[in-house]
């Protein structure tokens, strides 16, 4: 399944709502979810659980974007373990 993105109007800004579920049978595999305003520099984001099931679970970043600031680029990074 591939990652979502909402996003709302909040005072001073916009907020992001990036979400994803990944599999809980694949071990060595970690999910970081990256924030940058320039695709060069890229910053982790905190994310939390939302919802979980046997094989799945579902997490959710939220990212707040300043009134006046030109763009935010959001990604999920995975890592595999050698």
């Amino acid at each position: 399944m591939l990652p979502t993105v909402t996003s709302q109007s909040v005072a001073g800004g916009t907020e992001f709502q990036f979400t994803y579920t990944r599999p809980l049978n694949v071990p060595g595999v970690t999910y970081n979810v990256q924030r940058s305003s320039d695709m060069a520099t890229w910053t982790g984001v905190s994310d939390s659980q939302i919802s979980v099931t046997a094989t799945t679970e579902t997490r959710r970043a939220i990212v707040n974007l300043p009134a006046g600031d030109p763009r935010i680029y959001l990604r999920l990074n995975l890592s595999i373990a050698p």
